[in-house]
């Protein structure tokens, strides 16, 4: 085998392995600690090929992303046949194929250029003098290039190397450090060791007890983190929530009886409130419609909230007769509702709006009919916080739960408990209703608070303000789920210092190059002074 095909090998391999750890958290995760080792040897090889073009590192790249985020987003096959937008068979394929390798080459377009930086870094008089670099630098580049798709309608950290970790509770709690990131970083650390000792076998002792003490210390500290969190839970005053799954997918909700939607949810919250709970989530947009104050359906939820001496969050539909918005509504213990209401503040493209409407219309008519709206939603712009009776709930709608910086705002503005009204129906009972949980599980760990969390058919889930599930409702069933949760009001170090860490991963990654600058330049001036 040539020197290319074991390269494309490589990445093949770490590609579907690391991609099947971050989808299959629970039963691969662990894998993740050896599966970008091949990626690392693959990349070093590169920069051992003399003469080889960057654009050739960056198609490298590219392929390796490509085929990672399109394990990571196999799921799009369960949306078929997409008749939530009335798109016919042919239509509905073709989209399907579109979303599944085009969202992947997205993130790849931008992911390719992790192998290139990590060549340049490579190249540079720092890292030739200090070998040490050549280590460290994938991890720095690749960490900071995970918060980058954080950022822009196109990026989509769906594929986050510590999602594959939280099933495994004594890895992932140092995400309340630094943010998840941080696990990204260490992970990585421990694959670049795991990868260099593969290459040096004359130093691979020295390589195994480096990775392994980046292991132990992630470990240790996430021990220590685990139960210092049960200590504060133990104190906390407590409150009795309920959830609210009504079983209603996109294609019932849009099309169905508003009224029959209604009834169920309402019968719903009877029971959960009869069974003791003071606070009851529904799901997004549960009522799919515009829920305006003293209409008819809002009197109904007003009078069952006074009825019941309960607060009920729900999702609906909220604006002007020329705008509405997805909204969470929340209706008081006294049957008033609140001044305030939240807005959802990420909106999903092609979902709920169509990004660069104009450009899509005339180049891929067919992704513009994707949305059941005939109109773009409006994001909100604020966390909305609803001070109850009960405590201080901070509220995400679905696609708002994947962006760390969003619930982190919310827990700033003082939320003691995290509220997620999500719809998830569209994914069926595939592997993206898990991975859209895992990403609620990854906010309530960094930033210490509980979750409770409503979907429309599932899954709805209480989770611990260290990421364990308390409990659920499976999927495409109905019914309530009640849980006692804690109302938190520590700050975490990530809640206090944000993606702090991921900023010194990007200076880091930079400064060989930075330094690479100045003495080329310093070159250039001293040949200058000479002539």
């Amino acid at each position: 085998m040539n020197k290319k095909a074991k390269i494309f090998l490589l990445l093949t391999v770490g590609a579907i392995v690391t991609g099947l750890s971050v989808t299959f958290s629970k039963q691969l995760g662990f894998l993740e600690w050896i599966s970008i080792a091949p990626v690392v040897v693959a990349l070093k090889m590169l920069c051992d090929t003399e003469g080889l073009k960057l654009r050739r590192v960056y198609l490298f790249g590219l392929f390796y992303f490509e085929i990672f985020y399109a394990v990571c987003f196999h799921w799009f096959i369960s949306l078929y046949p997409l008749d939530f937008t009335g798109l016919n068979n042919f239509y509905s394929v073709l989209v399907i194929i579109v979303a599944w390798f085009g969202l992947p080459l997205l993130q790849a377009l931008f992911g390719g250029f992790v192998f290139v930086l990590y060549v340049l870094i490579s190249r540079t008089a720092a890292a030739k003098e200090f070998p040490a670099i050549n280590v460290f630098s994938f991890t720095a580049v690749y960490t900071f290039y995970e918060y980058t798709q954080t950022l822009g309608w196109w990026g989509v950290p769906w594929g986050r190397l510590a999602l594959g970790q939280v099933d495994i509770w004594c890895h992932i709690q140092t995400a309340s450090l630094f943010g998840s990131y941080f696990v990204t970083a260490v992970i990585l650390l421990v694959n670049s060791l795991i990868a260099f000792g593969f290459i040096n076998l004359k130093n691979e002792k020295r390589y195994a007890i480096f990775a392994l003490a980046v292991y132990l210390l992630n470990f240790g500290l996430s021990i220590g983190l685990y139960f210092a969190e049960e200590k504060r839970i133990e104190n906390a005053k407590t409150l009795t929530v309920g959830v609210i799954q009504g079983n209603y997918s996109s294609t019932d909700k849009w099309n169905g009886s508003i009224e029959q939607i209604v009834e169920r949810h309402l019968r719903l919250t009877e029971e959960s409130a009869t069974a003791g709970a003071d606070v009851i989530v529904w799901a997004e947009t549960a009522i799919p419609t515009p829920l305006r104050e003293s209409s008819y359906y809002s009197n109904q939820i007003a009078k069952t909230a006074k009825e019941y001496g309960i607060t009920i969050l729900v999702g609906a539909l909220e604006g002007s007769e020329e705008l509405d918005r997805n909204a969470i509504i929340c209706y008081n213990p006294d049957g008033t509702r609140s001044e305030t209401f939240y807005v959802k503040r990420h909106l999903v493209p092609f979902g709920e709006y169509v990004p660069m409407r104009k450009v899509i219309e005339t180049v891929l008519p067919f992704l513009s009919e994707i949305s059941i709206l005939d109109d773009d939603w409006m994001p909100g712009d604020d966390s909305a916080i609803f001070d109850t009776d009960s405590g201080k709930i901070g509220s995400l709608i679905c696609f708002d739960s994947i962006y760390e910086i969003l619930a982190r705002d919310s827990v700033m503005d003082g939320a003691e408990l995290l509220a997620i009204s999500t719809n998830d129906s569209w994914f069926s009972d595939s592997a993206a209703i898990y991975m859209h949980n895992n990403q609620a599980r990854l906010r309530a760990i960094e930033n210490g608070r509980f979750v409770a969390r409503s979907a429309n058919t599932g899954l709805s889930a209480f989770i611990t303000s260290h990421g364990d599930i308390i409990s659920t409702i499976a999927p495409l069933e109905e019914g309530y789920l009640n849980s006692e949760v804690a109302l938190l009001s520590h700050r975490t170090l990530f809640n206090r210092i944000g993606n702090t860490f991921v900023f010194v991963m990007g200076t880091l990654a930079l400064t060989p190059l930075a330094i690479e600058v100045i003495l080329k330049l310093k070159q250039y001036n001293n040949r200058k002074k000479c002539k």
